[in-house]
């Protein structure tokens, strides 16, 4: 995190690897809901939100009582997550600030984040395609690696736990995120290597990064630790992961991923205390709309960010 300059308050490094959201789904589900997979939508150029909604609508089966038997799908960007993964707001147009030009002007409550907000509101309490973790959480119970989760919307580093988890118990596969008005809303994570301000040997420290991030060591820790590469050189290590999975949109995607606002957004901690409850309220409770939820908190948070 820089203290002074003109980037102050911003974290600076070299990226420790890149992790990116990518769509995981349950092949054999939709084979048996006769349905076309995402992939086979995705070469068509028709998967999108709407295509997303109207498969997971019909991927998700319940008992005659209401109880849910499988859902359609999961987003691991939602609720309070949207502060610092907002997937869906940028796929739909917007921000939660106005990053590059402004990152101190709150654009969360901007008519394209709010519609992004209400969608996802949407998928868990009108559709009730997604799992709910309130007043039950029922994320427990229903995951992709159990095979009653038919789509999940997850990074790309799971695939090592996962693999072994599901075996052959269904056949699955990856696809990019749906397509919404403006873009696939692509996000990288924040693991970067960094030299700290105590840092006795500025040059030593920085001639050892400089050979983290080294082609040379990026494979290796490709193989190694089985995360995505921050070099486009070492993609070909990654792909070459799993025989099983569509690795080769991880380019794609990462070339597209934009980074989490938290890297560059002024008092995050304070922003995130403030505005953290109202998501919770409204996303996860369904307690009132995003667009009250969201007004309710936006004056304060304008505030905030107007502070030096």
């Amino acid at each position: 995190m820089l203290r002074t300059g003109p980037k102050a308050g911003q974290r600076i490094g070299l990226p420790f690897y890149i992790n990116v959201p990518i769509f995981w789904f349950n092949r054999t589900a939709f084979h048996l809901a006769g349905l076309a997979p995402p992939d086979e939508l995705e070469k068509n150029r028709n998967w999108t939100w709407d295509t997303m909604l109207e498969s997971a609508r019909k991927l998700t089966r319940r008992e005659a009582d209401g109880n849910p038997v499988q859902y359609g799908m999961q987003t691991k960007y939602w609720g309070s997550n949207l502060i610092r993964r907002p997937t869906w707001i940028w796929a739909n147009g917007g921000n939660v600030v106005d990053y590059p030009n402004n990152p101190s002007h709150f654009v969360m409550d901007s008519p394209a984040a709010l519609e992004a907000l209400q969608f996802i509101h949407d998928l868990i309490w009108k559709h009730e395609v997604m799992p709910k973790t309130w007043p039950t959480n029922e994320r427990n119970q229903f995951k992709f690696v159990n095979g009653n989760l038919a789509m999940d919307d997850d990074g790309s580093h799971v695939f090592v736990q996962w693999a072994p988890a599901i075996g052959d118990s269904f056949e699955y596969d990856i696809v990019q995120r749906p397509m919404g008005r403006v873009s696939r809303g692509n996000r990288t994570s924040l693991d970067v290597y960094a030299i700290s301000a105590q840092t006795r040997d500025v040059e030593a420290a920085w001639s050892f990064m400089k050979f983290l991030v080294s082609p040379e060591m990026q494979r290796l820790q490709t193989s190694v630790l089985k995360l995505g590469p921050a070099r486009a050189s070492a993609v070909d290590a990654f792909v070459g992961l799993s025989r099983d999975l569509n690795l080769g949109i991880y380019l794609e995607t990462a070339s597209t991923a934009m980074i989490d606002p938290f890297a560059y957004l002024d008092r995050s901690e304070d922003f995130r205390r403030i505005i953290e409850p109202a998501l919770v309220s409204s996303m996860e409770r369904n307690e009132k709309p995003p667009a009250i939820a969201i007004e309710e908190v936006a004056e304060s948070i304008r505030l905030l960010l107007a502070e030096r």
